[in-house]
């Protein structure tokens, strides 16, 4: 996902194994459908914090540096409430 007036990228949404040939905004600007090639369709939520906050309900730990990384979260500050 880029910023339309800047170009910069701010967000990038998965891999996929093929060519992606379809992509549009769900119609409450909360999500982004894209098809490939590759037989996949996949919705992606595109709010940062709905993001979070879906992925710290499903672990019981705070993310690691590693998921931070891969979910471009900008800064190192816990994510996750603790238990």
């Amino acid at each position: 996902m880029w910023d339309v007036a800047t170009g910069a990228e701010l967000r990038r949404f998965g891999e996929y194994n093929d060519q992606v040939t379809f992509v549009a905004f769900t119609p409450d600007g909360r999500g982004v459908l894209a098809a490939s090639l590759d037989g996949s369709v996949r919705l992606w939520r595109t709010n940062l914090q709905e993001v979070i906050r879906l992925a710290c309900a499903r672990v019981p730990r705070d993310l690691t540096a590693e998921e931070r990384s891969q979910y471009h979260i900008p800064d190192s500050a816990r994510t996750c409430a603790p238990p």
